[in-house]
């Protein structure tokens, strides 16, 4: 009889990438995956914690189980992912447990009494003792090297590290993922190649700051190196890394990416605010000249980079005039995208004890505000690619037209009336004639000269 489980996944690429994992132990258990929820015989939750909002989405759950258990009172729920890194570090480090993560951990067992197993990511392969036969060989820290059950068979998520060391107040990734480890760069280079040599397009490095790639082994600059490396292998691919932090953005990073092949036209790194008052209370170590110039000297070898970002607003204690400074800042530089998020307070962070002093209509406000600085400037950059034949890598369908994005991230709709060519297309770099443009993305014909 067959057995089936379902995934339910919340947050970041990291998080989709660990479900791949998670898919991979379940399905060499002998579990067949399902998208009906109802169908499931276990259902795992790969959750995050980065804001309040993605936990409630798992409080909110209550119901949806309990009508679930009705149909199924066998059936087993997981949880994985940030929520439970959470409440296992709370845990493990009781003697320095502060109040405020003791209740925490005692609020998620009183709300999520329906959960039956919980699971650091890292011992994912305890899913094996679970619900299959005992499985060896995998420890602590090296769930890495679980192959991956790949969603996409063209976008791969490549993680080269996890953890995070930098502490920034606001953030509850290091109290949640642990310190920043990383993987070894041959097991990396090994899995690259052979998703190119299986067709795969794109290859995505995740790492919450993969500029420190290499710290914890002690070398200086391992980044770059890898990214060259990964450069060399042959194949027709492009490479993406996410996420960057401005203070380690390099000299030998930018002339890596200037003269690869492989390497697309984009870098995200967050600035998060633009004023150096509230740099400093982020605990962000680096001011807005230092931004700027980063920012110019990645111009200065790339001229068409595509520059994306993260910004707070409503930090405590932001005043109007240390807002305006990010918002002159983000009409200075003329990102393709900010994504824009409204300040919440993460209980164990620094910022969790700072008082939350901008009421949540002055952040909607001032998120309105570089939303419209948005809309003109991803616009002006999207405009460079009107009337130009570029390279598109298709993604899905939608409706009668197909969907994908260029190098440089831009969403691209594909007008085509050849609706039975559709599908062998998806998954392919195709030359597109862009058409008309917008803020939030472009639209294009397949150009058959």
């Amino acid at each position: 009889m067959d057995r089936f489980y379902h995934l339910k996944i919340f947050g970041c690429q990291m998080n989709y990438s660990d479900a791949e994992r998670i898919s991979a132990i379940m399905e060499e258990i002998g579990y067949k995956k399902t998208e009906n929820q109802s169908k499931a015989d276990v259902i795992l939750l790969v959750t995050c914690s980065v804001r309040q909002s993605a936990e409630n989405r798992i409080f909110g759950l209550n119901r949806v189980v309990s009508d679930l258990r009705e149909n199924n009172p066998k059936l087993k729920i997981v949880l994985t992912g940030c929520m439970a890194e959470r409440n296992f570090r709370t845990e493990i480090n009781q003697q320095k447990r502060s109040e405020k993560n003791n209740k925490y951990q005692n609020n998620l067992i009183k709300k999520l009494p329906w959960v039956d197993y919980t699971l650091k990511i890292e011992n994912i392969s305890n899913l094996y003792n679970i619900f299959g036969e005992s499985k060896t060989g995998i420890s602590k820290n090296e769930y890495l090297s679980i192959v991956p059950k790949y969603k996409s068979k063209f976008i791969a998520y490549v993680p080269i590290s996890t953890g995070c060391n930098n502490f920034c107040s606001y953030c509850i990734v290091p109290f949640t993922r642990g310190p920043e480890k990383s993987r070894p760069k041959k097991e990396i280079i090994d899995e690259v190649k052979m998703l190119i040599n299986k067709g795969y397009k794109e290859i995505n490095l995740l790492g919450q700051n993969v500029n420190s790639y290499g710290n914890d082994f002690k070398k200086k600059d391992l980044f770059p190196k890898l990214l060259q490396e990964i450069n060399e292998i042959d194949g027709d691919f492009w490479i993406r890394f996410v996420s960057c932090h401005p203070k380690d953005v390099s000299t030998k990073l930018i002339k890596v990416m200037a003269d690869s092949n492989h390497i697309v036209n984009h870098v995200h790194f967050a600035l998060q605010s633009g004023n150096d008052d509230i740099l400093k209370k982020m605990n962000r170590p680096y001011t807005r000249q230092k931004y700027i110039d980063t920012v110019n000297k990645i111009k200065s070898k790339i001229p068409e980079i595509a520059l994306t970002t993260d910004v707070i607003v409503g930090f405590p204690t932001e005043t109007v005039e240390q807002f305006e400074d990010t918002k002159n800042l983000i009409k200075y530089i003329g990102f393709s995208m900010v994504y824009i998020n409204i300040y919440s307070p993460r209980t164990g962070t620094l910022s969790s004890k700072m008082k939350d002093d901008v009421t949540h209509l002055e952040k909607v406000r001032r998120k309105e505000i570089l939303n419209e600085i948005l809309k003109e400037s991803s616009l002006n950059y999207n405009s460079r690619f009107l009337d130009k034949t570029i390279i598109v890598l298709i993604t899905r369908k939608k409706g009668n037209n197909l969907v994908g994005h260029n190098a440089e991230g831009v969403d691209v709709e594909i007008n085509t009336n050849n609706t039975a060519n559709m599908e062998n297309l998806i998954g392919k770099f195709t030359k597109i004639k862009i058409t008309e443009i917008n803020s939030w993305g472009m639209k294009g014909v397949i150009d058959e000269s």
